[in-house]
């Protein structure tokens, strides 16, 4: 940028030098005695005049800024999720969690579980004067190694424990007996019956 400004200054003083020889007003007759010739004095050189020095324009000066601080901050969301529901494997005295608790375990495949909370205690009681088995734990293994199929039929039966989850069943006049109709039927099971033996529901 700066060549090109000087290129330009300079050919703008050659077009006025050449101006000002082809305009200036012809010379006076020359006296007979020619005196000798004189050097033509020299012209003052030229001078490019320098640009302007960039004004700097000092930054506005801003407040200092202090942030404000919550009197009470917010309370940060816990990422963790809810604590999920426990299930304990023990006979329920309420329907309803009799249904759930036996659900989950035949969800999760544990049939010692299922066994500890929805078996009638005279089945559990006859395995166990029987010899085939003393605990839930031991009633699991006796039943896999007799119906090795077992949790595939425990598991279809699933859907329908699902099914009748906050439903209202049938009550026998003693209220010790619920029936739940099964429509579509499970199999050849049109129904699922509880029954309740010393205050708990167990599986019919």
């Amino acid at each position: 940028m700066k060549t090109r400004a000087l290129v330009a200054l300079g050919m703008a003083f050659l077009a006025g030098l050449a101006g000002w020889l082809l305009l200036r007003p012809a010379a006076p007759e020359a006296p007979p005695k020619v005196p000798a010739a004189k050097s033509a004095p020299l012209l003052p050189a030229a001078t490019v005049p320098k640009a302007p020095a960039p004004v700097r324009v000092a930054a506005p000066m801003l407040p200092a800024v202090t942030p404000v601080q919550n009197e009470t901050p917010a309370k940060a969301e816990s990422p963790l999720p809810a604590a999920p529901v426990t299930f304990t494997a023990v006979p329920q005295a309420d329907l309803q969690s009799a249904i759930a608790t036996g659900a989950h375990f035949m969800e999760t495949r544990d049939l010692a579980g299922l066994i500890r909370v929805l078996m009638p205690p005279d089945e559990l009681k006859g395995m166990a004067e029987s010899g085939k088995a003393a605990t839930p734990e031991e009633a699991a293994d006796f039943l896999r190694h007799e119906m090795p199929d077992i949790e595939e039929r425990v598991m279809e039966m699933l859907p329908a424990m699902r099914l009748i989850q906050g439903q209202t069943p049938e009550l026998n006049p003693e209220g010790t007996e619920a029936n739940y109709p099964l429509d579509p039927p499970l199999g050849d099971e049109k129904n699922i019956t509880f029954y309740k033996v010393d205050g708990f529901w167990y599986l019919k």
